[in-house]
Order: C-alpha cells, then structure tokens, then sequence
C-alpha cells in the first residue's frame, strides 16, 4: 500500500518492496545459524544499499525503505528469536510471548513516530547544525552519518563509485573473496578435528568487518566536506555527479 499510494514520495516500486521482504526471509536463517553458534551478527547493510543502488539510482529515499524493510527486518526478526528462546527457558507459554511482542511492537511504533513527527514539526532548524545555538542538543550526530550513507548509495549511486569507471571499482572483488574463504577454514577444520578452538575465532566474520569497513571507509571520503552544514555532504555529492 505504501508503495503504491504513495509511490511518487517514497521512491520505492512494489517490486523493490517484495524483493527487500524476500532478501529478510532468505537471510534471516542463515544469519541467525551463526549468531546462535558464534555469538556474532554478520549484517548486510552494504549489501542491501548496494543492490538497492544499483537498481535505484539517485533515489535516496527508496534506498533508506530498502535497507528498513531489508536488513532491519532481519535485525528486529532475530532480536524477536532471542526473546522467544529466554521465554521457553523461562516456561512462559508461547502465545503469551507473541501477544507481548506484537503489542510492545505496537505501542513503540505508534509512540516512536509520534515523537518523531512532534520534534520534526516542533522543534526549530532541528538537527541544522549552522542554525543551531552551540549548546543545543538537536544536532542529530547519529542520524548524519546515515544521512551520508544514503546520499553515496541512494543520490550518487554505487554505479559511479565501484562501476567500471570508478574509483574504487577493484573492492567489488572482495565480494568474491569474502564467498570463497570460509571454503579453506572448513576443510581444515575437517582436516584436523581435534583443533576446532583454532577455528572458531571467526576470521571470516572478522574479515566481512573488514570489507564492510573499507567499502564505508571509502564512501565516507566521497561526502565528506570541510565546511560541513546542513547541506555540505550532499552539495558535495552533487558536485561529483556533475563532475
């Protein structure tokens, strides 16, 4: 319904929306087989900004729903596992753990966009920082680096980044890499089953931080900009379309 009635301001066909659901409902299993074993949550954030980009470019907004109904699902949908597991340990009753969650869920949906839209339309040149006095606490330093996020991926596009004119278009093979290396980790844990310790120190999650942190690394340089202000990241993004 969101896609379709308002389509034109959420930038977001029904089409993306489906494959966002679908990309949550694959990942979440395998995802959460290895939060469970090893304590760790790999997360596709890049991943889902990335395909969304592709498909989507110089749509910001559609990027931002993407990652929501994507990779959040998924964050949400796992959080929600764990707190079935403690209730079965807890022999709480089932139902009553879904009932708990769908009306918390509710209730914090409802209250959390109701503060939101009271501070947007309440709260003068919130998160502005060049408006704002300099002991304000409305300069939004966490929602800025999403702000950037979605600017590189959604308004720029990663076409022009890693594509085949781009600058940083050799990362893309890390991809790849990052495929293929749990393959010589598990043939030596076949091969030597008495030292599984070795292992299990996730050097493939820690690898997949790593790419992670690159590909961020390197779309935070492209907007940053030495001015800074309300605009700064994403005039300077413009200027590089333009360029």
């Amino acid at each position: 319904m969101l896609c379709i009635i308002w389509k034109d301001d959420v930038q977001l066909p029904w089409w993306g929306m489906l494959l966002a659901s679908g990309i949550a409902c694959i990942l979440s299993l395998p995802i959460g087989v290895i939060q469970a074993t090893t304590n760790q949550q790999p997360g596709y954030n890049v991943v889902a900004e990335f395909i969304i980009g592709y498909l989507l470019p110089g749509k910001p907004i559609a990027n931002i729903l993407f990652k929501t109904y994507g990779r959040i699902s998924t964050t949400h949908a796992l959080s929600f596992l764990a707190d079935l597991k403690l209730g079965h340990y807890m022999k709480i009753p089932p139902r009553c753990m879904y009932v708990a969650q769908l009306v918390g869920t509710i209730l914090a949906g409802t209250i959390n966009l109701c503060i939101a839209w009271w501070l947007l339309t309440g709260t003068e040149h919130i998160c502005d920082v060049n408006s704002l006095p300099s002991d304000s606490p409305w300069t939004c330093p966490k929602d800025r680096v999403a702000f950037d996020a979605f600017v590189i991926w959604g308004l720029v596009g990663p076409k022009r980044l890693f594509g085949p004119l781009g600058p940083y278009k050799n990362l893309v093979w890390l991809f790849l890499v990052g495929a293929f290396l749990p393959v010589p980790v598990w043939i030596l844990n076949k091969l030597f089953p008495k030292t599984k310790q070795i292992f299990y120190e996730h050097r493939q999650t820690r690898c997949a931080c790593t790419v992670n942190e690159e590909l961020q690394g390197c779309t935070s340089v492209v907007v940053s900009h030495p001015t800074g202000g309300k605009y700064g990241s994403i005039n300077h993004a413009l200027h590089y379309m333009e360029g």
